[in-house]
């Protein structure tokens, strides 16, 4: 018996059938296979061409197209006909009409309604562009219609802030990638962490250039070609015009970023300034720029008349942003402004803490110092944020240079290879938050000591109860708390949500090897928890010592052996089928021996 047709392909048919009689409707033809090859914009199964005609009287030649995916990938609306690229916007290159933004959902059950609503959505697109409504639409997406005009290479990475006045700025020239900084020192930095060399980075030739801020979102048809259409931009800025003046009699400019406010957004071009040749037609050096004046004193009225003249043609360039603020929220995440310039010392850099690292260099947190005197083991590996290629390396060490690498815009990530219990207390006194992940005992009652006479920040305990069957933060501020209040003086909590035999140690052929068995999965949900506290106690600090605590399901680490600790039955009630957050005050307790201690000393 012959095999059944696979699913999808016998979907894809029926599609095909559906539409086929749909467009009997349009008199569309069935486009053939050349026609279909002419599609570049996407690997095309099948396609129906049409004429339409337009309220301007205006006929054009449309053309859906369907890929082998469909109905499970979307169709394709082309204008075979149409003008060339930005003149209308959302037409792209090979006429694809851009009707949907990529993350619509559609039906996969009703291909032809999606195609039906598809026409319409795009036939009263084209309208608009017939009718010269593009504008709006045209400055909303700068971006987008800039980064199509430009030239293939360089790509420029913009880390400068998104203020609207025009300044000079520092350039790195790659040869893939241009780097634009608001200073040196940014620039240099980015450069360090990105390519893993602060000394190299020190190295790099780095040099002036010029951020110009447009009063107007130009169109199209106004994206500069010539020195004088960018002259033509900043006509009204004074400012503006100085520094170009400058920058053409002192020849220390060539590349030029712009940046313009839009309706959705801050958008940068960047364009290359070709400034006249130093030589005439027949090899004879001459100065067009400077002719007729003393070196220096060229007026800046002619300065930009010839430096910016109609012959001076120019070069566009991409820009993507790589700044703080983009990277971290895209402009609309207000926190930024505050968490960039905030400094996390992370104490463990373990199976929570390297996560932990990790989310709180991706939540924007600007300045991290891990510490952590442990390499990384082969056992390591399947539940820390390090591979294979660290194994042998110290954790704290590797980790920076991994965040590093991958935040590079972060202000600093340092590393401090040492043993936790002999800390240095130095390295935490200017931290706005200390958090310590080890869950050895001798460590968080060291932090908890130096807290409590010294005066350290404050300190956001996490730990996990065995299997990670439960998670535990605990922020205890720099002034009116104590861990030690909770605490046995052996680190065993008064409060916790499992009881385990053995403590819920496995044994392996090691001398003195026992472990708790949990993976990733179990693990994701005490990183969610203690990466939110942090910044929580960084945005909006609780205001006296305050314990949170994930309560993993209870099916699974029952079925390990784990019970409810009688005490958590007493204090919290029974926990049911767990997968919950709970919250309370962290005890003060009268019989604390470090509390008792403090108060003496004082």
């Amino acid at each position: 018996m012959a095999e059944a047709r696979p699913l999808l392909a016998e979907l894809h048919d029926q599609a095909l059938v559906a539409l086929d009689a749909y467009f009997q409707a349009f008199s569309a033809t069935r486009m053939d296979a050349d026609e279909l090859a002419a599609i570049q914009s996407i690997v095309a199964a099948a396609g129906w061409r049409f004429a339409v005609s337009f309220n301007d009287s205006r006929v054009l030649t449309l053309a859906v197209v369907v890929p082998a995916a469909f109905p499970f990938a979307p169709p394709r609306l082309f204008v075979l006909d149409g003008p060339g690229l930005l003149q209308w916007p959302h037409l792209e290159e090979n006429g694809l009409l851009c009707v949907y933004p990529s993350q619509t959902s559609f039906s996969t059950e009703r291909p032809v309604a999606v195609v039906h609503a598809l026409l319409q959505e795009g036939v009263a697109m084209i309208e608009q562009n017939l009718a010269g409504n593009t504008a709006a639409d045209f400055r909303a997406e700068f971006v987008s219609y800039w980064n199509r005009s430009v030239e293939t290479a360089p790509r420029v990475l913009s880390l400068v802030e998104a203020r609207g006045e025009p300044r000079a700025v520092y350039i790195w020239k790659g040869q893939k990638d241009h780097v634009v900084a608001d200073s040196e020192a940014t620039l240099r930095r980015w450069l360090g962490h990105r390519f893993g060399s602060s000394a190299k980075a020190a190295k790099y030739d780095v040099t002036k250039s010029l951020l110009l801020w447009l009063p107007a979102v130009p169109l199209p048809a106004d994206f500069p070609k010539n020195g004088a259409d960018i002259r033509r931009l900043v006509a009204g800025d004074a400012a503006a015009l100085e520094l170009l003046g400058k920058a053409i009699v002192d020849e220390s400019i060539d590349e030029v970023l712009l940046g313009v406010n839009t309706a959705t957004g801050t958008g940068f071009g960047s364009v290359k300034l070709m400034m006249p040749p130093k030589q005439d037609g027949v090899g004879r050096k001459h100065d067009p720029i400077n002719r007729g004046f003393r070196p220096g004193r060229l007026p800046l009225k002619f300065a930009l008349q010839r430096g910016l003249a109609p012959a001076s043609k120019v070069r566009r360039y991409l820009v993507q942003r790589v700044d703080h603020e983009w990277i971290h929220g895209r402009d609309h995440d207000a926190r930024q402004t505050v968490l960039k310039g905030k400094r996390v010392v992370i104490v463990g850099n373990g199976s929570l803490g390297s996560t932990l690292s990790e989310l709180a260099g991706k939540a924007g947190i600007g300045n991290l110092h891990l510490i952590d005197g442990e390499m990384v083991e082969w056992e390591n590996i399947g539940r820390h944020v390090l591979g294979a290629q660290s194994v042998g390396t110290f954790k704290s060490v590797q980790l920076a240079g991994y965040l590093k690498a991958n935040l590079p815009h972060l202000q600093a990530v340092e590393a401090s290879p040492e043993v936790a219990e002999a800390i240095d207390v130095e390295r935490l006194r200017d931290a706005d938050l200390i958090v310590a992940t080890t869950g050895v005992w001798q460590v968080d009652s060291l932090l908890n000591h130096l807290q409590q006479s010294q005066g350290l920040p404050p300190v956001l305990y996490g730990w996990l109860e065995p299997n990670a069957a439960a998670a535990h933060a605990v922020y205890i501020p720099g002034q009116g708390g104590c861990l030690r209040c909770g605490m046995s003086d052996t680190g065993t909590p008064y409060l916790a949500v499992t009881h385990w035999p053995d403590d819920g140690l496995v044994a392996v052929p090691a001398c003195g090897g026992a472990f708790t068995p949990y993976g990733p999965a179990e693990l994701a949900w005490a990183h969610a928890l203690l990466s939110g506290e942090t910044i929580r106690c960084l945005l909006d600090p609780p205001g006296k010592p305050h314990h949170k605590i994930w309560v993993g399901q209870t099916a699974n680490w029952a079925a390990q052996g784990g019970e409810v600790d009688p005490r958590w039955l007493d204090v919290m009630g029974d926990p049911g089928a767990g997968g919950m957050i709970r919250d309370r005050d962290w005890p003060a307790a009268a019989d604390c021996p470090v509390c008792r201690k403090l108060a003496k000393a004082a």
